[in-house]
């Protein structure tokens, strides 16, 4: 995923909202290399860091859009019950 299909799907997932991406690549002296995706929104607090956009997306849409919770379960007591 691109860095401009990235910053397209974060602001569909928070519209209107303040939020920024960061990108921070490290090369060792052996070689490797390591990068991070970062992705953060104020009004939630919610910051997500990954090795890429993907996965930084996918846990945002859960901070930012949880599933929402079942409803307990109310039952009407019947007959003896009451």
């Amino acid at each position: 995923m691109t860095y401009d299909e990235a910053r397209k799907e974060f602001a569909e997932l928070c519209p209107g909202r303040y939020r920024s991406m960061d990108y921070r690549l490290t090369e060792h002296t052996d070689g490797t290399a390591e990068q991070i995706c970062r992705l953060y929104v104020h009004d939630s607090i919610s910051t997500a860091e990954h090795a890429t956009w993907r996965e930084a997306l996918v846990e945002m849409r859960g901070l930012v859009d949880p599933a929402p919770k079942p409803e307990p379960e109310i039952t009407t007591p019947q007959g003896d019950d009451i």
